[in-house]
C-alpha cells in the first residue's frame, strides 16, 4: 500500500513531563515518548525512524503547548484522532490534523511560531509599569544577537529575527505574545523576564540595549517554564488542517483545571509575601 503522511496538531500540559525529546531512558516521561506509545499501539508507525515521526517545536520540561504539530509516514490510508487519543493521558489532546506532502516536515515547513507567556498578578508582579514594558518592547523586535537572552544551545547561532512582540493585561495575568520564524533556546522566557524586570523597575532600556550586544556579559535568568505555552505553528496556505471541535473541549476542561491549580498557588504565595512584607516593615 502506498505511503502516505499525516499531521496533526498536538495539546499538552507539559508539567507531568521532561519536555517532548524523546530520552533513551524509559524512566524519563516525555511528550514524544507518549506519543511514540500511542501510534505503535494504534499501528500508525513501527518505528519512529522508519515512519519519519517528527515535531514542529521543541518544548522544555514543563512547558506547554496548544498547537505544537507532530507528523509521521504511514501506510494505513487515514488517520484517526480518536484512535489515538484513546491511548493518550488526560493532559494531551489530538484536535486537528491534515494529510501533508510526503516531505513535510513539521519543523522547517513552518512560516511562524507563536509563543504566549503568562506572567501571574500577584505580589511583586502585581504592580508593573506597563508603560515602561511597552517603550522597551521595540529593542528586542527584528534581527539580533540575542546570546545574553538565550541558552546555549551545543554552539549554534545565537543570531535570530522577532517579528511581533504583544503586551496585554488581564485581572490575573500579563500576557506577552511573541512571534517569529523560529525561536532559540529559552529565548521567550529569558526575554520575558527582561521585561517584567524593566516593568518593576530592575531593569532600563540602556540596560537592554547593552546586553544586546554580545559582547557585553549578562546573566538573565529564564522565567518559570509552566506558564509558557506554544500556541500557534503556521505552515503554507496548502497545508490545511481538519478541526476536531468535540476535542476542543477536552482542551478547554484541562486548562480551567490548570487555571483553577495556578489561582490555588497564586493567592497562597501572595498571602506569604504579604506576611513576608508586614515582618519586613
Amino acid at each position: 500500500m502506498e505511503a502516505r503522511r499525516f499531521a496533526f496538531r498536538l495539546f499538552y500540559l507539559g508539567g507531568n513531563y521532561h519536555g517532548i525529546s524523546y530520552q533513551p531512558s524509559p524512566d524519563i516521561p516525555t511528550i514524544i515518548k507518549v506519543v511514540y506509545d500511542g501510534l505503535f499501539k494504534t499501528d500508525y508507525i513501527t518505528s519512529p525512524k522508519e515512519n519519519a515521526v517528527q515535531y514542529a517545536g521543541r518544548t522544555d520540561k514543563g512547558v506547554n503547548s496548544l498547537a505544537n504539530t507532530v507528523a509521521f509516514t504511514t501506510h494505513k490510508p487515514e488517520f484517526r484522532e480518536s484512535l489515538l487519543n484513546d491511548t493518550l493521558p488526560e493532559d494531551m489532546c489530538v484536535w486537528a490534523s491534515a494529510e501533508v506532502p510526503i516531505d513535510f516536515n513539521p519543523r522547517s515547513w513552518a512560516v511562524s511560531r507563536e509563543y504566549r507567556y503568562f506572567l501571574p498578578r500577584y505580589g511583586e508582579n502585581q504592580n508593573l509599569n506597563l508603560d515602561a514594558i511597552q517603550a522597551v518592547i521595540p529593542l528586542f523586535l527584528g534581527k539580533h544577537d540575542y546570546k545574553n537572552f538565550s541558552k546555549p544551545d551545543a554552539g549554534k547561532p545565537t543570531q535570530s529575527s522577532i517579528s511581533a512582540i504583544h503586551f496585554f493585561e488581564t485581572d490575573q495575568y500579563y500576557e506577552f505574545r511573541f512571534e517569529a520564524k523560529s525561536f532559540l533556546w529559552m529565548q521567550v522566557r529569558k526575554i520575558t523576564r527582561a521585561l517584567r524586570n524593566v516593568g518593576a523597575g530592575e531593569f532600563d532600556a540602556a540596560l537592554i540595549t547593552k546586553w544586546l550586544d554580545p559582547q557585553e556579559p549578562a546573566s538573565i535568568q529564564p522565567m518559570d517554564a509552566e506558564y509558557l505555552v506554544l500556541w500557534d505553528v503556521k505552515y503554507p496556505d496548502n497545508i490545511q488542517f481538519r478541526i476536531r471541535e468535540g476535542y476542543l473541549k477536552r482542551i478547554w476542561y484541562n486548562l480551567n483545571k490548570e487555571r483553577e491549580n495556578i489561582e490555588r498557588k497564586s493567592r497562597g504565595i501572595a498571602g506569604f509575601l504579604t506576611f513576608k512584607n508586614s515582618l519586613l516593615a
